[in-house]
């Protein structure tokens, strides 16, 4: 696994840290930063993101699996859109339900040789770290 996407994927999990620390103690963090709220907006931002990078790897799709690979690359873009806004709590847990559920899709990318060799070990570990902080900011709010 190269180094510098991983130090670059590690980074980008400071805001789910910083919101998941931040729902069990009080921190002297921008408010943007902290609590719940923090964790569901960027998980937003962050499985919106996924789908970019997903479709980019349909775009290496040969013909006969490039539309299964486009509609996969969606999902998680939709998922958000549709899924959030009930509530925080049901809002933390359909975010969780969408990192689980854009790893299963990398896997299937990976099963497809859509992905670098690398790619799943790497998104294991940093999905592995979001979900365990959505579900602290979860806990924080039941």
């Amino acid at each position: 696994m190269p180094r510098f996407p991983l130090v670059l994927g590690l980074l980008g999990t400071l805001p789910f840290l910083a919101a998941a620390l931040s729902s069990l103690i009080a921190l002297p963090l921008p408010a943007k930063l902290t609590g719940p709220g923090a964790g569901i907006t960027y998980g937003i931002v962050i499985l919106s993101f996924m789908s970019g990078i997903l479709w980019g790897f349909a775009t290496n799709a040969p013909a006969a699996i490039s539309g299964r690979a486009y509609v996969l690359s969606v999902l998680p873009a939709l998922w958000v859109f549709f899924a959030i806004g009930a509530s925080p709590l049901l809002d933390l847990t359909a975010l969780i339900a969408g990192f689980v559920g854009v790893l299963l899709i990398e896997y299937w990318f990976q099963k497809h040789q859509l992905t670098p060799d690398w790619w799943l070990k790497m998104r294991g570990i940093l999905t592995t770290v979001v979900v365990i902080c959505l579900a602290v900011c979860a806990r924080a709010v039941l």
